[in-house]
């Protein structure tokens, strides 16, 4: 009895699936002239460090589409309104770090109605689409499609605005933080049945065959999620760009300074490692004063004569130099006069060796004159002499 049922549900689930005709390309739009601008708008960056990312393989895909059901008759949109009563679509995206979710590009390739809200979501993914994280609600009418990804104002066919953006923060302007994977994409529950051009909404997408291989587009059907190769022979990529934080890219640098040099020279005769302290101030500080009050740039004392520290920078290059309230306080304890500062080139965790009151600057040396050498007995057993 067991077995008939399972043959039976089989049946079922195949007979539901084949309901559905094959996906056809209504419009297909050849990468390099759909990515015309890859930046964000002004007004959405606000400042904030921003990054978009892309889904799957969507930045390294060579052409994008809006699929249809159907191959001669519109059945409606793969990603959108169409005859089958989809409820929705989304994108998962893998989360290795938890990040903030400002908003999301929405590239939509057709859109037409008055009527209705899109609801956009962020759904917790965990195998598959589970709780809502995040809602936002946009009038259809106030959506705009557009062939290209980012606005051209010089597109051949006039003037396009690019991706719809959909704003995500809550009213004070917090962001949703996401520790693990999601799915982000589009609840059409509220809009009218689908109507070629009258009502209707369609997100493009990469070609098939182009998205990623763990299949990361899933479409929301009556009786649940699914992901969409069921129906296709290979994966694609829904455009659908979250725009979040972007969290820079540190690298550990550590600063050993030795004291030795300084201290046989009495540029720190006085030094008690009891009393004073030895402070590090530059660009990585915003060449704040010296204190040795602020944890932040004193140097922990190792053994001997070696001081360190280890700070956490961003790639590029700083100014620096070491100070003491052994010589002085603040601007004036610095390990010579003036501002001669040293430099460092920061391109991945590192140490730094320094000597404190002495760097590996070039310097003269002197030019000896000529002299003429005599070496003998030649050859030799074991003795020559110069």
């Amino acid at each position: 009895m067991r077995q008939l049922f399972t043959i039976i549900m089989i049946l079922l689930v195949s007979f539901a699936y084949a309901q559905r005709t094959a996906p056809a390309a209504q419009n297909t739009f050849d990468a390099e002239q759909a990515r015309v601008r890859v930046d964000l708008k002004e007004d959405i960056q606000n400042e904030l460090d921003l990054d978009t990312l892309y889904p799957g393989n969507f930045f390294d895909a060579p052409g994008y589409t809006n699929y249809i059901w159907g191959q001669v008759e519109s059945e409606g949109f793969f990603f959108g309104t169409n005859d089958y009563g989809d409820h929705g679509y989304g994108q998962h995206f893998p989360v290795s770090a938890p990040h903030e979710i400002y908003g999301a590009f929405y590239w939509f390739g057709a859109a037409a109605g008055t009527t209705g809200n899109v609801k956009f979501k962020i759904w917790e993914f965990d195998g598959e689409p589970g709780d809502v994280l995040a809602e936002t609600e946009v009038p259809l009418a106030d959506i705009e499609s557009s062939w290209t990804l980012w606005p051209d104002p010089d597109y051949e066919d006039g003037p396009q605005p690019g991706a719809f953006f959909v704003d995500f923060t809550d009213e004070d302007g917090n962001p949703v933080i996401v520790s693990g994977d999601y799915l982000i994409g589009v609840d059409i529950t509220d809009l009218d049945p689908f109507d070629e051009d009258v009502n209707e909404l369609g997100n493009i997408s990469t070609e098939i065959g182009e998205g990623h291989p763990d299949d990361l587009a899933w479409i929301w059907e009556a009786d649940g999620w699914i992901q969409v190769s069921v129906y296709l022979d290979g994966a694609l990529d829904i455009g659908i760009l979250p725009v979040v934080y972007k969290e820079a890219v540190t690298y550990e640098v550590t600063f050993h300074v030795d004291l030795s040099l300084a201290i046989d020279n009495e540029v720190l005769e006085d030094f008690d490692p009891e009393e004073h302290h030895i402070m590090i101030t530059g660009e990585m500080f915003d060449w704040t004063e010296p204190d040795p009050d602020n944890e932040d740039m004193v140097l922990e004392h190792l053994e001997g004569d070696t001081y360190a520290i280890t700070l956490h920078l961003e790639e590029g290059a700083y100014e620096y130099k070491y100070f003491s309230d052994a010589i002085d306080d603040g601007w004036d304890g610095g390990e010579w006069p003036g501002g001669d500062d040293r430099m460092v080139e920061v391109t991945g965790d590192m140490t730094v060796e320094d000597y404190f009151g002495f760097t590996d600057d070039e310097v003269d040396t002197p030019l000896l004159d000529d002299i003429t050498l005599n070496i003998f007995p030649n050859p030799a057993s074991d003795v020559f002499y110069i």
